[in-house]
């Protein structure tokens, strides 16, 4: 399967075959910030709020993208996304197409 460009979401998704073309409708990732993301969020400057909003929106539409890390040593699957000097931490549940934002802060205070 390879990825089509596309203005926008839904991302279209293109199956190949010998016979034909087939496209398929990636249907979005619902994104909720939990009290305390939000709340780190908002505590931030103005400039790295707009950033953080903007990347935990894009999750959205791709819930794992490059860089995206899954944190060791933890049974759940935890998930850590940079931007800059800052950090998204977040769930992405597949069955419920749902990704949950659970903090936002500092790299030297997200780990903590």
């Amino acid at each position: 399967m390879r990825r089509q460009p596309t203005l926008g979401s839904p991302r279209i998704l293109v199956r190949q075959s010998r016979h034909a073309t087939l496209p398929v409708v990636a249907t979005p990732y619902t994104v909720t910030w939990e009290p305390r993301a939000r709340r780190n969020r908002d505590a931030l400057p103005a400039d790295v709020v707009k950033n953080l909003t903007d990347l935990g929106n894009a999750l959205g539409a791709d819930p794992r993208p490059h860089g995206s890390i899954q944190m060791k040593g933890r049974r759940d699957k935890l998930r850590r996304v940079r931007a800059g000097s800052y950090r998204l931490m977040y769930y992405a549940d597949d069955t419920a197409r749902t990704i949950r934002i659970v903090d936002a802060d500092h790299r030297k205070d997200i780990y903590r």
